[in-house]
């Protein structure tokens, strides 16, 4: 009996489960290479869609230059640069027309008269260690422009003084003794056949 009622109460409930007997079909990527792969997708169409836009607005400016005749003849003309490639040139031309009238000022500016006056003192000191170094007046130029000092000349010419290399630059011709160098190059035949 009890059965039989709870059979009369199944039959008043109107609600019927469906219930899937089947799997549902997963796909075979992973959830994370899913949703990159949509998000790459939404990429990819909102750049289609700027770049569309973009060249939509280039398409609806009108303007096209027109070049004039001497401007067609210039780039026609043979040597033409365009100015990216002649920026250097007109620049050290600036500069140099700069100085050149810096020159100029200065040559033409009478408030600019400054010339050093050398005391008898110093020249007698200056002429004495030229003495004592054996200095005469022409090598005393080619002293000057090797940068050798009085005092590397006379360590080198007084006896029990050490040469340095600024002196034996100025006396023997080179900057270095025999000693400074230990290394020795040895060349092979094919290299002397082609130095001679």
């Amino acid at each position: 009996e009890r059965l039989a009622g709870e059979r009369d109460g199944l039959d008043e409930c109107t609600f019927k489960p469906k219930l899937v007997t089947k799997k549902t079909v997963r796909p075979s990527s992973a959830f994370p290479q899913r949703l990159y792969g949509d998000a790459e997708n939404r990429y990819k169409h909102r750049e289609a869609a700027k770049r569309q836009l973009a060249e939509a607005e280039v398409a609806s400016y009108p303007f096209q230059p027109a070049i004039n005749d001497n401007s067609r003849a210039a780039v026609e003309a043979e040597g033409y640069a365009p100015i990216h490639e002649r920026v250097g040139e007109l620049l050290r031309k600036k500069q140099e027309a700069l100085a050149a009238a810096r020159v100029q000022v200065e040559l033409e500016n009478p408030d600019l008269t400054f010339a050093p006056k050398v005391s008898n003192a110093s020249r007698a000191i200056a002429r004495g260690l030229e003495e004592e170094a054996g200095v005469d007046a022409r090598s005393k130029f080619d002293r000057l422009a090797s940068g050798v000092s009085f005092t590397d000349m006379r360590r080198a010419s007084v006896g029990g003084g050490t040469a340095t290399r600024s002196s034996r630059r100025s006396i023997g011709g080179s900057m270095y003794g025999e000693g400074d160098f230990s290394f020795a190059p040895r060349l092979n035949e094919n290299t002397r056949r082609l130095c001679e």
